[in-house]
């Protein structure tokens, strides 16, 4: 049985959860243990792929939406962008 909705919003939305809720956990306990590197590593492929998946769908919405839909599709775009810059430069500790 499916809801009527598409699959792909579906699963980029979920994605987007992941990504957020991920974010909130590598924030709050940061360490040098495993869980902590699988969870690194999950965010990083999974942040890749959602930024694939939404940047068609960033261009149609910002040619389409309305000014205040559009500034959270831009939200999300900074988003992505400031992901992949950490992603390509790395994130030292001092």
């Amino acid at each position: 049985m499916t809801s009527g909705r598409p699959f792909l919003p579906r699963f980029v939305a979920g994605l987007v959860i992941f990504l957020v809720v991920s974010a909130i956990w590598l924030y709050a306990f940061p360490g040098p243990y495993l869980a902590y590197v699988v969870v690194v590593l999950l965010h990083s492929g999974i942040g890749a792929l959602a930024t694939v998946l939404l940047f068609p769908r960033i261009v149609r919405a910002w040619r389409s939406e309305v000014l205040i839909s559009r500034g959270g599709w831009l939200l999300l775009l900074v988003a992505a962008v400031l992901g992949v810059v950490l992603f390509l430069t790395g994130t030292p500790r001092s």
